[in-house]
């Protein structure tokens, strides 16, 4: 209260111009909700009224005179905030979601026996040469097949589900090759790789790495049919445009899937009779191919292979010219 008070007798002194006759006072002392304070003073011959809020200035108005008193008029103006301009939060992109690999759309098919038809074949997570290789299959290799993408089969092999090429698998069980009946010739010493004489040309080693890509190419053969793959390696050592070494040839990039893996073939184990096919045409000059026969792939592919001439089909594998 005496706080309010001071206040009153401040605000009084400022009303005041003159002298003034003293006079008792009641002071009246309201608060609201917009009020701060209200004092009211009043005189013999008037009353005046000041309202104060929190946030108004004051001024004097009008000033009146009484025989008894001066007073003066206060009127009070809001004073009215203006409210800051609210800044608008920077709205962060929304990052763009990552485009996904375009799903690919296999056709389910009733399930067919097969195999596998070339020397090589890798089993693949999704249709395309881009997706992962879950294993690397032989020749013979059955498989069922399961359902069809583009150009590419669904299989099921050795409890795996992947895609292997349509043109590496066959429909049905392999074929058994027919052995055409020959008159028996006369018995001959068989030199065996072990006892190779001096004067050979090729060494042991090179006859059982040919040996070996012969087993993997030409598996379930006929002799005549190992000594056509094994021709071919030769005819492309005696060529211009191939290397001149049985590696050099055997591991040349993209031309024998089954030496892609060179651990896995040199852990092959051809058998005798496959080493001395190889030796007779390497170290015997029996080779039944013309030198200009420089390339072979399975049978049931076909004897169209873009500008090379279909020479011949032996066992399970058609030989072509260049």
């Amino acid at each position: 209260m005496r706080r309010l008070f001071c206040t009153t007798c401040l605000i009084l002194s400022f009303l005041t111009l003159n002298a003034c006759t003293p006079a008792d006072s009641d002071k009246v002392i309201d608060v609201g909700e917009e009020v701060s304070l209200v004092v009211i003073e009043k005189t013999p011959q008037a009353t005046s009224e000041i309202v104060i809020t929190p946030e108004a200035t004051a001024e004097i108005v009008a000033v009146s005179h009484t025989a008894e008193a001066t007073f003066g008029v206060i009127t009070a103006t809001p004073f009215i905030k203006t409210p800051r301009p609210t800044t608008k939060p920077t709205e962060k992109p929304t990052p763009k979601p990552t485009p996904t690999k375009s799903e690919y759309t296999v056709e389910s098919i009733e399930e067919i026996k097969g195999y596998v038809k070339a020397g090589s074949v890798n089993l693949r997570k999704g249709p395309g040469t881009d997706y992962k290789i879950i294993e690397e299959y032989e020749r013979g290799d059955t498989l069922k097949i399961n359902g069809v993408c583009g150009e590419w089969y669904r299989v099921k092999i050795d409890s795996k589900i992947g895609f292997m090429l349509k043109e590496y698998v066959a429909k049905g069980s392999m074929p058994t090759p027919t052995v055409k009946p020959t008159v028996k010739p006369t018995p001959k010493q068989t030199v065996k790789p072990t006892e190779k004489p001096s004067s050979a040309k090729y060494s042991e080693s090179e006859i059982y790495l040919v040996a070996q890509v012969v087993y993997l190419e030409g598996r379930g053969g006929t002799t005549e049919g190992y000594k056509a793959i094994a021709g071919v390696i030769l005819n492309r050592i005696n060529s211009s445009s191939f290397p001149n070494t049985v590696e050099g040839v055997i591991f040349q990039k993209n031309q024998f899937t089954v030496a892609r893996d060179e651990e896995k073939l040199r852990a092959q184990k051809p058998s005798s009779k496959i080493i001395n096919a190889v030796d007779a045409v390497f170290n015997g000059g029996d080779n039944p191919l013309p030198k200009d026969v420089l390339f072979f792939r399975v049978a049931s592919a076909g004897e169209s292979w873009g500008s090379r001439e279909f020479y011949k089909t032996i066992d399970n594998n058609s030989f072509f010219k260049w």
